[in-house]
């Protein structure tokens, strides 16, 4: 009885640690290669899309393994991948990968970690359906569905260990080799199960077919999957897998782009992707079609709100929402294959079709998405098509059964409001009328709002665009709005230029005198001797409204990531055009760019460098690191000035930036401006930095500074090696 104990338990550990190594992987190597390709949501989604293909090839080399081999020829076929895999560890990317672009193609985002963690992470792919069979094989008499369940528990703790346990207090370094000593103890295990295997002499085509252990069968019995049934049920198992995947990537894109690109709000969305599994497949009475369908119409109802009024939401209702959203479609879906799951036997093929399912979201969001769509439709269209997806399988599996009509009449009513809903949803998108009510709301409260905008409704309101482009940096759009041309990043207004001429090369927006920016400018750049060249460098391009600020013989050197950022501002916009100032575009990511310049010809000296490079209110975390500061700083002029634009509704970033300015033996001050409509001033808050105490001294300059309150100090610094969002996550309010 111990023996047996024992046994089973070498196939519990095995499954476990593959899940959670396989999951804890994920946050950890992207953290590593974030720096690298500028730190947009971008490298997360390549790297969500590497992991589900990789993930799709361990199911295929599972299902042939299983499908055509014997156990002995498996065993050795496996364990030879088995040795040759520690020749990844330890599992830290070397720099020889590293892109001398700061751009983030997803074709080099993949062949990174293909470099990196290709062999690790197919490997532990393959542990889920090959674990199982085994185990099949070694205890014919217990269901392995339980171990799938067991498996996504492993991940889920993989998961959120990365972003409570590890990140918050090991270095990059320190998590590298953590894991890669757990993945030997994998090995290990995994050797263990290979040997059970070879000891029961079971040969892998002799699985029996049996009823769950739980006492649930399948409710479409397919002992031999054949003909039509097999097409359909086939089907069903890619759609039920495809509609999970396609939402967790699609909120994933979502959050990243209102927040931040940071392991945290990447993993809970995973997470809460692989409950609904545990849900579901661990005890398959869980999943309740009433409660759980009806939660997925409320839930896709208030997500609906969020998604076209998120900018004016607070961030806990973004999380809570979309959240909702994402775990009750996946727990439906879910739900669905368990109802849907075929005997033992053809195991190895339902989760390969459960991997394509996931492969194929990942490959839409990532790939077919941005081609296709000029916008982010894709979590719109998931919200539209899941209620649909369910409709259909609720009818296939109440096909024929007590009370049929009953059952689809039930079904109909709970899916259609959802999909009534999103179809006006998207009817609005189209139109353009969202952005309008929005305004609207904020401005004018939600009954007047809706009377002052549902005109503009009936008359189909589409506000004039001058461009508009998708690409792996996010959503450009150049609009006509009431005070002036507008940039839209996103769902966020980057820039206006006035109508007005007398306004139009006016500072205004976030750069006005009042602002961060304006008391640099006035009170030191402007002051300086004229017979002196004035250098400034600027970190984010925007509308290049910083420019209206240049004079003759000023020379500005703006840093841009996105191609289509300088199209903009050069082709729709006058400021860089009208300046007397002489300016210049370095595209690229704006530290990368920094350092090399600082490699090859040394300190530029700029009199003010300017950080205003966050798009939305997401943040690339990796320029504002220690590392980043130490670079910015090693730029300035003997009295440089650093601005760091930190306007940001969520994450409080003052503290931060004003420990690394100090660490570095600079003094760092707050200025903050309000919003005045009348001088087209936008609310920003900026903190300065400078070793300038003759700047500092200036009656003009104290009475700009906010100062830092009585609160306690503030200890957070972030470095490339260390970091975590947990240490900002403090401002829910909006400036």
């Amino acid at each position: 009885m111990g023996g047996f104990k024992m046994n089973l338990w070498v196939f519990r550990l095995a499954i476990a640690l593959s899940a959670f190594l396989l999951f804890l992987v994920q946050p950890l190597i992207a953290r590593f290669i974030l720096p690298w390709f500028g730190g947009g949501p971008t490298v997360w989604t390549g790297c969500m899309l590497f992991f589900q293909v990789a993930l799709l090839a361990g199911y295929a080399y599972s299902h042939v393994m299983i499908r055509w081999l014997g156990p002995r020829r498996v065993a050795q076929i496996h364990g030879a991948w088995l040795v040759m895999s520690l020749c990844f560890l330890p599992l830290i990317p070397s720099d020889y990968w590293q892109p001398t672009t700061g751009t983030a193609p997803v074709s080099g985002i993949l062949l990174v970690l293909a470099m990196t963690v290709g062999l690790p992470y197919f490997i532990l792919s393959t542990s889920g359906p090959l674990i199982q069979s085994w185990f099949v094989q070694v205890f014919p008499e217990r269901s392995p569905y339980r171990l799938f369940a067991l498996s996504n528990f492993g991940s889920l703790l993989g998961l959120f260990a990365y972003p409570f346990l590890l990140e918050p207090w090991l270095t990059l370094s320190s998590q590298a080799w953590g894991w890669s000593i757990l993945y030997i103890l994998y090995l290990l295990s995994c050797a263990g199960c290979l040997s059970l295997v070879l000891r029961s002499g079971k040969s892998s085509s002799g699985m029996e077919s049996h009823q769950d252990m739980e006492g649930t069968p399948s409710v479409v019995e397919v002992p031999v999957l054949e003909g039509m049934r097999r097409v359909t049920l086939v089907s069903f198992w890619l759609l039920l897998a495809f509609v999970p995947s396609l939402l967790l990537v699609a909120t994933t894109a979502q959050i990243s782009q209102e927040v931040a690109v940071v392991p945290f709000l990447w993993t809970l969305p995973l997470g809460l992707y692989l409950l609904s599994f545990v849900i579901c497949f661990d005890r398959p009475r869980w999943y309740h079609r009433g409660l759980w369908g009806g939660a997925m119409v409320l839930s896709l109802i208030l997500a609906g709100g969020c998604l076209y009024f998120g900018t004016h939401a607070r961030l806990g209702f973004q999380l809570m929402f979309y959240c909702g959203a994402l775990l009750t479609v996946c727990v439906t879906c879910h739900g669905e294959l368990v109802r849907l799951k075929p005997e033992p036997q053809h195991l190895t093929l339902f989760y390969l079709c459960l991997s394509i399912g996931g492969a194929l979201g990942g490959l839409f969001v990532a790939l077919v998405a941005p081609v296709i769509f000029a916008d982010y439709w894709e979590l719109s269209l998931a919200y539209f098509i899941a209620p649909l997806l369910i409709l259909i399988a609720w009818a296939y599996t109440s096909w024929g059964r007590v009370r049929t009509s009953r059952r689809l009449k039930l079904a109909f009513a709970m899916a259609l409001p959802p999909t009534l809903i999103w179809g006006a949803a998207l009817w609005i998108e189209a139109v353009g009328a969202h952005h309008l009510l929005a305004y609207n709301i904020e401005k004018k409260g939600w009954i007047a709002g809706f009377r002052e905008t549902m005109p503009r409704f009936l008359r189909v309101y589409q506000p004039t665009v001058y461009f508009q482009d998708r690409d792996e940096y996010g959503v450009l759009k150049v609009t006509h709005g009431v005070w002036g041309m507008e940039l839209v990043n996103g769902r966020i207004i980057h820039g206006i230029q006035p109508w007005d001429e007398k306004q139009r090369m006016q500072p205004s927006s976030y750069y006005s005198e009042e602002s961060g920016l304006g008391v640099a400018m006035q009170h030191y750049l402007l002051t300086l001797p004229e017979q002196s060249q004035r250098t400034i460098g600027v970190i984010g391009l925007g509308t290049g409204a910083i420019a209206a600020w240049g004079e003759e013989g000023d020379q500005y050197t703006f840093y841009e990531l996105n191609p289509n950022v300088e199209k903009v501002a050069e082709q729709h916009f006058s400021y860089l055009k009208a300046t007397p100032a002489e300016t210049r575009v370095v595209l690229g990511d704006a530290r990368l760019s920094l350092e090399r310049s600082l490699s090859k010809d040394g300190s530029i000296g700029y009199q003010l460098l300017v950080l205003d490079a966050f798009s939305s209110d997401a943040i690339p975390m990796h320029l504002l690191t220690r590392e980043a500061m130490d670079v910015y700083l090693q730029h300035l002029s003997k009295d440089g000035i650093l601005a760091v634009h930190v306007s940001n509704r969520f994450l409080n970033l003052p503290p931060l930036v004003r420990n690394l300015a100090e660490d570095a033996g600079y003094r760092a001050e707050q200025v903050v401006c309000l919003r005045s409509e009348e001088q087209l001033y936008s609310a920003s808050h900026w903190v300065i930095v400078t070793r300038n105490q003759d700047f500092w001294d200036k009656p003009e300059v104290q009475a700009k500074l906010h100062g830092w309150g009585e609160e306690p100090r503030n200890g957070v610094r972030w470095t490339d090696d260390y970091g975590s969002l947990w240490q900002v996550l403090g401002r829910w309010e909006e400036d």
